[in-house]
């Protein structure tokens, strides 16, 4: 922890007079989220709008800004191999428990993740014309039950999916 304490405020440092256009993409990304250093090596803290933050590995970058409209916010970070949604929104959408349990590896999670409960899920998919196989879910309700956050991941291969997995374990919320 005070190896990122210190990184962070060499960092700091060093930017301090540094215009927002000279960072590149990959660390600053606009109005959307902050990124900063993350516990875990090789990761990036992304700041969603202050409303939540999660880590992820720094080869996902920003791909869309675009948002479901019932979101406070969203968007789409994506690599080689992982295309991962999240968004902040109550709007309980989620796929119908009939077709879930026919999908191939589906598994089904009910867990904690920073004192909130928590769904995962993932499946292989039938048809993946995109190459991306599997798919994880992560869904956070709130003290009231209704949805508050969510993440979706497509996934090229199995090990992604523990990824994806390892990137819901970072959710935080202020």
């Amino acid at each position: 922890m005070i190896g990122v304490a210190v990184t962070t405020l060499w960092l700091a440092h060093r930017l301090r007079d540094v215009e927002q256009s000279d960072i590149p993409a990959l660390i600053y990304v606009p109005e959307v989220a902050n990124v900063t250093a993350c516990a875990l090596d090789e990761w990036h803290l992304i700041d969603a709008k202050k409303l939540f933050r999660f880590c992820l590995p720094h080869s996902m970058s920003l791909s869309s800004r675009v948002a479901s409209t019932e979101s406070l916010w969203g968007s789409t970070f994506s690599d080689e191999r992982i295309s991962l949604y999240a968004e902040y929104s109550s709007w309980p959408s989620e796929y119908v428990a009939e077709y879930l349990a026919k999908q191939p590896e589906y598994v089904k999670r009910l867990t904690e993740i920073d004192g909130r409960t928590v769904k995962i899920e993932s499946w292989r998919r039938a048809d993946a014309s995109d190459g991306h196989r599997y798919v994880a879910e992560l869904r956070i309700y709130g003290a009231n039950g209704k949805m508050m956050a969510r993440m979706s991941a497509l996934c090229k291969k199995r090990s992604d999916v523990e990824i994806a997995k390892q990137i819901f374990s970072t959710v935080e919320f202020p």
